[in-house]
């Protein structure tokens, strides 16, 4: 039975926010192949499933997308996942 998510919160003052989600973290061209495989058990379909139900409770769904500028300014470059990510 799926959740009827209007009887929780205000569509219309409520947003699901997915962070990290795109494909070059859980895609197939990931440098983080491990990750990505154990999204697909659960944290994709589940994610899916939320975002559907959002959608048809009539919530905002945004996408916060990764973006680098070329000349890597603004970044982290201390952190060892960033400095892995570099190196693909």
């Amino acid at each position: 039975m799926a959740l009827d998510l209007r009887t929780l919160l205000d569509p219309n003052t409520t947003a699901v926010v997915t962070s990290e989600c795109q494909n070059g973290v859980l895609g197939p061209e990931t440098s983080l192949p491990d990750l990505a495989a154990a999204a697909r058990v659960q944290a994709i379909p589940n994610g899916a499933r939320l975002l559907h139900a959002a959608r048809v409770a009539g919530v905002q769904v945004v996408h916060a997308v990764f973006w680098r500028r070329p000349d890597y300014r603004g970044g982290n470059t201390n952190g060892r996942l960033f400095v892995a990510m570099q190196k693909h």
